[in-house]
């Protein structure tokens, strides 16, 4: 990756540099509706006559809809082309559906993208920043992916750690959170998903299955799983960390995350199977995703594509089969999508978009040609506001206010070493097409200066319309974080009082710009 480990950034370019070739101004179009359009905003209705599993006027049907979350855990699948250890359920899974190879999440820590997964907003919008356990929290008064859904009939249900606060925002019948250990053994997870369902009847239901694999601590075997555990000695280094031989514990952190990977297979197969016994798979929308990459360098607490990059894999009863698409797509599209199956109306501030048209075959209609990631803190000592943009060849990172700071999250061996960085770059400009690994900065490059300007100018209108903290007011956050971090470390307590920066959802939501 390309910060080194004193902090500097490479500006090297690539051998065959390309010209950005002129934006196209008739699809720019003009005024706050034709970008809000541009960016995937606007939750168009879909024109195709398409006959897969929605909610039924006529006959009262919904839906059900089962959202399997693995934590930490990325791309990393035989059906991604990682064969590095088998994933028979989860590639059966992507076989029978739709799989999503550019999915992305919000942010690359636990609580800010599950804040989106189940508000369907983006964390600075709804100020989930940081980690719920450390003084977190969102606004008041947002609406909820599982509070809609029971409004209009369904029985919610979570499996797993919910990690975002308030509570109270989230309407859910049922809660079972196994303890460790018992938590990254697959076994225990159909047993749950088992007693749900016979709780909740002929119902429609929504359940959040959330794995505690491949979170952190790394284990090799629980209770037995996998079979056959991968050995540090049979690590093969990703793109990331080329260049060089593998530390011996980066090695085994490797095949600690991969066994992990493993255990998440099994249990989504337990639980598909679940589903078989009590002949619900026709009647049901299974999504699997991770809830951001893993706990490794370069990867969780980045906006790097290690850290914000997924697997998205869609079963849709009705839908075509074995389905591949590259669209953009984020985990701000899961709440429209699953609000629309439901037949239930999308709240016009959710800037997502349902992504069933996707899955629908050839004729899909026309989607996003930008995607944002955004970084904000994980605990009061690691606050580094960072926005990213991509489009389907270039990526942009922004740092709105550049260092000095203190540890930057999520790079190889900096925690706990109180590492100042003094000259983390402002942008950071990569071609993800030649440079996947994000390895050689292009934004000081004079060839790549139209791709630069014109994703900032990207970034900063998606900035404004999702109600994103200006620059200053970032500087007074920065700030704050800063002096709550002194605080904490004086009474030792990591919490951060995050009232002040607490405001009403109807302040808000006249903010935003995004249109219905």
């Amino acid at each position: 990756m390309v910060p080194g480990s004193g902090g500097s950034i490479s500006n090297l370019t690539t051998s065959q540099q390309r010209k950005d070739k002129p934006m196209d101004q008739s699809m720019m179009g003009t005024g706050k509706d034709s970008f809000t359009r541009k960016l995937g905003y606007c939750l168009l209705p879909c024109s195709l006559a398409l006959s897969h599993l929605t909610a039924s006027p006529a006959t009262g049907q919904k839906p059900n809809l089962l959202l399997l979350v693995a934590e930490d855990m990325g791309p990393h699948l035989g059906c991604y082309g990682d064969s590095t250890v088998p994933t028979p359920n989860l590639d059966r899974l992507a076989n029978a559906g739709i799989r999503f190879t550019h999915a992305y999440v919000s942010q690359a820590s636990c609580s800010p993208s599950r804040s989106t997964i189940l508000t369907g907003l983006y964390p600075h919008t709804n100020n989930q920043l940081g980690l719920a356990h450390l003084g977190y929290r969102m606004h008041n008064g947002i609406p909820s992916l599982p509070t809609l859904l029971k409004k209009a009939g369904y029985r919610t249900g979570i499996i797993g750690k919910l990690h975002v606060k308030p509570e109270s925002a989230f309407a859910f019948d049922f809660h079972a959170k196994p303890a460790r250990p018992k938590s990254k053994d697959p076994t225990v997870y159909p047993g749950l998903v088992q007693k749900f369902l016979r709780q909740t009847g002929e119902s429609p239901f929504f359940l959040m299955v959330n794995f505690a694999d491949v979170h952190l601590p790394f284990h090799q075997q629980v209770n037995g799983h996998p079979t056959h555990p991968l050995l540090p000695n049979q690590v093969k280094p990703w793109p990331e960390y080329a260049g060089g031989g593998l530390p011996d514990k980066l090695k085994a952190r490797m095949a600690g995350y991969y066994n992990g990977v493993q255990r998440v297979d099994t249990a989504v197969g337990g639980v598909l199977e679940v589903l078989k016994r009590h002949q619900l798979e026709q009647r049901t929308i299974v999504v699997f995703i991770g809830d951001h990459g893993p706990d490794l360098p370069y990867a969780k607490m980045t906006c790097f594509e290690l850290g914000t990059r997924i697997p998205f894999i869609v079963q849709w009863p009705g839908m075509k089969q074995g389905v591949v698409r590259n669209e953009l797509i984020s985990t701000i599209d899961i709440a429209p999508a699953f609000l629309r199956a439901a037949g239930i109306r999308v709240p016009r501030e959710f800037p997502g978009r349902d992504f069933a048209p996707l899955c629908a075959g050839d004729n899909a209609p026309p989607w996003r040609q930008y995607l944002f990631t955004e970084w904000n803190a994980h605990g009061p000592e690691r606050c580094f506001p960072q926005r990213a943009v991509r489009d389907n060849r270039y990526k942009l990172i922004l740092t709105p206010v550049p260092g000095p700071y203190l540890n930057p999250p999520g790079l190889a061996g900096d925690k706990g070493k109180n590492r100042w960085f003094k000259s983390w770059p402002r942008v950071l400009l990569f071609d993800l097409q030649t440079d996947p690994a994000e390895t050689k900065n292009l934004a000081e490059s004079t060839q790549y200066q139209a791709v630069r300007e014109r994703l900032l100018a990207a970034l900063e209108q998606w900035r404004k319309a999702t109600a994103d903290y200006s620059d200053a007011e970032l500087r007074k956050l920065i700030a704050y974080h800063r002096e709550q971090a002194r605080q904490a470390n004086t009474s030792r307590l990591r919490k951060i009082d995050m009232g002040p920066w607490t405001r009403s959802w109807d302040g808000i939501r006249g903010k935003l710009e995004v249109t219905p």
